[in-house]
């Protein structure tokens, strides 16, 4: 991971409401939507001064970075989605949503809307060797639903996410080097596989930008269970475009 720390600079973006203690937004703000939020993340890299980056995001953060490596493929010189899919939401996801919706903006977070944002992010939990790192994720991420969040600020962010359109619709704009990363055991694995078999049928053999898919086996979120072979896996893409010229062993 040196060759990666040393000479990257790293940026990391909350959403409107999303930070660690947050207050409530104001009942009169609007909620971006997934587009919107992705073309504002330039003014963002422009406030800063960056030209070039390398995106890095999982799930709906992932799905965000994608959209904007699409509105802007001049800034983008690739992208790592942990975890994207990129069709809407499923009738039967709405509906549950729905309801973890309700419960988040008239109770609060909750023990049922607690598990279900779990389950989603981790899995079920299975006897792969790694439930100790898988263990103590969970309750990091626990901790946080129930003392950090705002829960009617993540219901705002998780309506924006089910109301999202299609990365299929302008697919054939990313066109900057992509790796998707999904676990075997995720719940979002189909649905990445999906989006790689997409890029791959809009990819044009003159490009010479790159398309991996990594699925890693026996784990479900892969950053909590095997942040090595995200490690590995980022390496080997970030030398293949160019931008780490020797690899190395040390963490």
């Amino acid at each position: 991971m040196r060759p990666i720390v040393e000479r990257a600079v790293w940026l990391s973006v909350d959403l409107p409401g999303q930070g660690d203690g947050d207050e409530e937004l104001p009942a009169s703000y609007t909620f971006p939507t997934l587009w919107s939020i992705a073309e504002s993340l330039k003014g963002v890299l422009d406030h800063f001064n960056i030209d070039h980056v390398v995106l890095f995001g999982e799930g709906a953060g992932a799905n965000i970075l994608a959209r904007f490596a699409m509105l802007h493929d001049e800034m983008v010189m690739g992208a790592v989605l942990i975890h994207c899919t990129g069709q809407t939401a499923s009738f039967a996801d709405s509906l549950r949503d729905k309801l973890v919706n309700w419960k988040l903006k008239t109770i609060g977070m909750n023990p049922a809307t607690e598990s279900f944002l779990i389950l989603h992010r981790f899995g079920y939990l299975k006897d792969t060797g790694t439930e100790l790192e898988l263990k103590q994720a969970i309750e990091h991420f626990r901790g946080n639903l129930q003392h950090s969040i705002n829960p009617k600020n993540l219901n705002r962010y998780i309506t924006a996410y089910m109301q999202r359109k299609p990365l299929s619709e302008r697919l054939s704009d990313l066109k900057c080097s992509v790796l998707l990363i999904t676990g075997a055991l995720a719940p979002q694995r189909k649905g990445c596989e999906k989006l790689y078999e997409a890029l791959m049928k809009v990819h044009s053999a003159k490009s010479c930008a790159i398309r991996e898919l990594v699925v890693v086996e026996n784990v479900a979120n892969v950053l909590a269970e095997r942040p090595d072979k995200v490690i590995e896996s980022m390496q080997y893409f970030l030398q293949g475009i160019g931008l780490v010229l020797e690899m190395t062993s040390d963490p």
